[in-house]
Parts: structure tokens; sequence; C-alpha cells
């Protein structure tokens, strides 16, 4: 099995870099019996430039309309396309058959995959991890499963940088800030590859590692948006009473927005849903998606791949 571990995807995203740098460094580490494992800067010029990105976002430049469209220009839409050709191209011929994608968030993520809802093989993987990181909160994050986050522009889904690859899945791990290195979050990070390695040597040898049947996961229902001023800057920042709450119930009438007038915009949305991304810098960008993110608890079968819906977990 091939396997790709991507990081700088977002060029200011420092701990995945780190982790690359530090496979290359010490390739023992990522070596597996029956896997092929390699590594991959995927934004060079952004990282040097502890930027996001430099033109657009890479991580939602890989939808297959974009992919196609030889006329987009910017540096972030040349690199998917090279990218493509050298890990794919996108779809069932992919040269790769797993991309592992290193992200952060400066939201109180835990460690969150972030899951496409038809890649079974990501969802065990992610699922083995969630198992075996004792004492640390890991989170199941279903992208594009709702028309909800389907009808939301500038959200990753099929755009993202794992999907180029038969499977994939993507590692959030937070709060953390942009641009910063911290030494708990580098060794959450590279143990979730590690055992994620570990759970993709085991399908290679035909022995898959047991992973629970049934897994509390999150479906993507979109976003609580926020606007800007004709500069891009935001007219309204998250209220204190919803910082650092994500996963946490939200209820009717609880304060989400502090706008620059002094209004406060409460939530009268469905109270089944759960914030997540909370005051993401990333999404202070339009290109990136404005706003702030809901999901709804459910339940799934990691055989079938059948989803029930759940008020809580």
């Amino acid at each position: 099995m091939k396997v790709v571990v991507t990081g700088g995807t977002h060029g200011n995203e420092y701990t995945g870099v780190w982790v690359v740098k530090r496979f290359r460094s010490c390739p023992e580490l990522m070596q597996r019996r029956g896997l092929e494992v390699s590594t991959l800067l995927s934004n060079p010029q952004a990282i040097r430039e502890n930027r996001r990105f430099i033109d657009t976002d890479l991580n939602r430049a890989f939808a297959g309309d974009v992919l196609d469209d030889c006329e987009l220009p910017g540096y972030e839409h040349n690199r998917a396309k090279a990218i493509n050709a050298l890990l794919g191209p996108k779809g069932e011929a992919a040269k790769t058959d797993f991309i592992i994608d290193l992200h952060t968030s400066t939201a109180n993520m835990g460690v969150t995959f972030c899951l496409q809802p038809g890649d079974p093989l990501a969802l065990r993987c992610a699922a083995y991890v969630q198992a075996h990181m004792q004492g640390q909160p890991v989170y199941l994050l279903l992208e594009g499963a709702t028309t909800g986050a389907a009808n939301i522009a500038n959200t990753t889904g099929a755009g993202a940088v794992n999907t180029v690859s038969r499977h994939g899945l993507e590692v959030e791990v937070g709060p953390t800030p942009q641009g910063v290195l911290r030494d708990h979050t580098t060794q959450l990070m590279e143990t979730a590859v590690g055992l994620c390695l570990d759970y993709l040597a085991s399908v290679s040898a035909g022995s898959p590692l047991p992973v629970p049947r049934e897994l509390g996961v999150y479906l993507d229902c979109g976003k609580i948006p926020w606007e800007v001023d004709a500069d891009g800057f935001p007219t309204a920042c998250t209220h204190t009473a919803l910082q650092g709450k994500d996963y946490q119930p939200l209820r009717k009438g609880d304060p989400v927005l502090r706008h620059i007038d002094g209004s406060i915009t409460c939530y009268n949305g469905d109270p089944s849903l759960v914030p997540v991304f909370v005051n993401e810098a990333a999404y202070y960008s339009v290109q990136s998606g404005l706003g702030i993110g809901l999901a709804r608890p459910a339940l799934i079968d990691t055989e079938s791949m059948q989803i029930t819906e759940r008020s809580k977990l």
C-alpha cells in the first residue's frame, strides 16, 4: 500500500511541517511492513512565507472541475495540478492508496479526523486511532455528509488534498496558534499518524486490527456565518460565552457573535447541533469560508457505513 503523509498544505500550520520533517530525519518512525510511506510538503512557498496560502486556499483546489480548469490563475491552482499529477490522478487510477494530510486549528478541536462519508477505510483508520489515543479527546467529523454543508461555499469536501488518493483523511490538532510550534501538539500529531500507519499496515497484511462496529461521529452541517467589511475585516467576533466550546451543547439563546456596533447575535437554530472550529483564524478568510462550524452528533456503522442521527452523544 502506498501512503503519503502531507504537511504544510496551509503554510502557517507549522505542526504538520514539523512532523513531515521529523519523519524525513528519522524515517524509521514511519516504516511499516507492507507500506510504502513517503512525505510531501504540499505548499512550500506558503510555508516559506508563513502564510495560509499565496493566492487561494490549496485545500479547496482539488475538486474535479477545478483540477480540469487549466485557465485558473495562481500559485495554488498550479500546485494542485502538480500534486494531482504526482500522487493521482484523482480517482480510481490514482498512484497513491492513502493520504494522511496534517493540519492544525486555532480552535479547541482536540484531535479531529476530517473524513469523507464514502470512505470506510479512512473511517476505520480514524476509529482505530480514537480507540488507542488514551486520555486524549479524539473526534470524527464527516464532511459533506449533509445538505447544509454542501450548500456552504468554500468548504473543504471534495476539494481537499487527501481526495487525490483512493482513500485519505485529515488530522486536525488544536488549539494551537498559526505559525507556532508547541511540543504537546507535535507529539499528539505524531502519535496519531503513527497509529494510522499501524492500522494501514494491518490492512495491507490482510489482518485488519479490530475497531468498534458502531462509532459516535459528527456530521458537518455548514456554518454560522459572519460578515466582513469592505477591507475584508470581520465585523463580528466570537462571543466569550462560546469561545473554546467546540463539540459542546449549543442551546437557543446562547450568545455566539458580538458585532462591531456592540450588538450580540444569539443562536436560534437546531438545538441538536454542536459548534466546531469555533474562532478558527482561517475562517476569517472569505476564500477559506467565513464562520463558525456546526455539526450534528450521529452514529455510524463501520461496516455498512449507515448513519443514524442522534440528538446527543
